[in-house]
């Protein structure tokens, strides 16, 4: 399902990065902002069915997160510069209302590293099939040879680059678990059960490491694998507006 009505805006990417930022919104211009954050592949098309039916005090953004969909550069970018670009985006509403972050798969843990990094500008995260550590989840060899030439060459642009972060997570992970005490904001989590692609015990390392997290609300899906954006709407929606409601319940910051 694609958006065609929806004017695609950008901003400018670092000037040693190049090139710009690709981002849809819909919704109340002076609202709440939720920012939606894709997985890997894949682009600000992933949310569009949530971006047809926004409440009326809310505004959603939907990224093209760097390398993917219309933003540039055409080469991954690590987890924390990410983050750096994505917070260009936290400004709270008229009536200092911070934003929310959704993401799923890599959106997801782009979500937590930013809660940590910027626990002062995010009013809560729904997580959603995100990897929370390097101890779960690692890169198959085969993964791992994709990185390097020949082989690379022989992986088409999108999934070069979603394999590129894929593998470079695995280091870029290695002691988050020590940072998630910085995170404050309410955490909604939903997990599969039966996810083949990212584990469910993820739920476990974000349970007993982030502590501090104003609020901890997790779901877990029995029968449920890993899309769940696209095979789990109805259940995404009424977490989000729960994520949206902790966020207004949280002490102000």
């Amino acid at each position: 399902m694609y958006i065609e009505s929806l004017l695609v805006e950008t901003i400018s990417l670092p000037a040693d990065i190049g090139g710009n930022l690709s981002y849809v919104r819909a919704g109340a211009p002076s609202g709440q902002k939720v920012i939606f954050l894709h997985g890997t592949p894949g682009s600000r098309n992933a949310w569009d069915e949530y971006l047809l039916e926004v409440p009326a005090d809310l505004e959603y953004i939907s990224l093209d997160r760097p390398a993917f969909g219309d933003s540039a550069p055409r080469r991954v970018l690590p987890l924390a510069r990410q983050g750096e670009i994505t917070a260009a985006f936290l400004q709270p509403d008229a009536e200092g209302r911070l934003p929310v972050l959704i993401g799923h798969s890599y959106g997801a843990t782009l979500a937590a590293w930013m809660a940590a990094e910027y626990p002062d500008q995010i009013g809560a995260i729904f997580l959603l099939a995100g990897s929370m550590t390097n101890k779960l989840d690692r890169p198959y060899l085969i993964q791992r040879w994709g990185v390097h030439p020949p082989w690379r060459w022989l992986i088409p642009g999108g999934l070069r680059r979603a394999n590129d972060e894929v593998v470079a997570l695995d280091t870029e992970l290695a002691g988050f678990e020590d940072e998630m005490h910085r995170i404050v904001a309410p955490v909604v989590v939903l997990q599969g059960r039966k996810d083949g692609l990212v584990s469910h015990k993820n739920v476990e390392v974000i349970r007993t490491n982030m502590i501090n997290a104003a609020a901890m609300d997790i779901t877990i899906l029995e029968e449920a694998g890993h899309f769940l954006p696209w095979e789990h709407v109805a259940e995404v929606k009424t977490l989000l507006q729960r994520a949206v409601a902790y966020s207004r319940q949280a002490p102000k910051r």
